[in-house]
């Protein structure tokens, strides 16, 4: 999300009641506790920084979450988190939407991409995690490959997921706290 938000120069003086309007549009339940849920978790955090991760997870990573859920039952599903913050416009971009792309190709070369990634070294190694990763999976159905920890399959109780970065590593139901909250709370007992 860090890269629309750019574009949204109304975000940096936004204030917890204008991100909880915002998250109205797309909460499943009161927007003001899914906002003091995710707050709680991220002090110091500014209200553009909190909307962000709510918005990513909206957007992106709960999305992503459903469809591995929907896929268990057709066949093997992994998942990954791509963590690695791009150095480019000042770390502004963070690890956004879509960043990993040039990273599974392995094309840093290409021109203009590395307005997105920035510049610097450890990006070859992130390269080599993940493009040997979609290579793997290609081959065998497997993402699997020696340059990386052991990674699980995807399933709902341990919901392993490989962390992509410059060090790779499994997490289980990472940021589980967060897609929790979206759960919907069940009606409380009678009057």
């Amino acid at each position: 999300m860090t890269l629309f938000n750019l574009i949204d120069p109304s975000l940096a003086q936004a204030d917890d009641e204008a991100i909880a309007r915002r998250v109205e549009r797309f909460a499943p339940r009161d927007p003001a506790q899914l906002l003091a849920e995710y707050r709680s978790r991220r002090p110091g955090a500014t209200p553009a920084e909190v909307w962000t991760d709510l918005a990513s997870d909206a957007v992106f990573r709960l999305p992503a979450i459903h469809l591995a859920e929907h896929q268990l039952p057709h066949g093997p599903v992994w998942m990954y988190l791509f963590t690695w913050e791009s150095p480019a416009m000042g770390g502004l971009l963070r690890s956004t939407h879509a960043l990993e792309i040039p990273f599974v190709f392995d094309t840093l070369d290409r021109p203009g991409v590395e307005l997105f990634t920035g510049g610097g070294a450890e990006r070859r190694e992130v390269a080599r995690h993940v493009h040997t990763a979609w290579i793997a999976f290609a081959r065998t159905g497997d993402p699997g490959h020696p340059g990386l920890p052991p990674w699980p399959r995807y399933d709902t109780a341990r919901r392993a997921t490989m962390r992509l970065d410059v060090t790779c590593e499994v997490l289980d139901d990472p940021m589980g706290d967060d897609r929790r909250s979206w759960s919907p709370r069940p009606a409380p007992d009678g009057p």
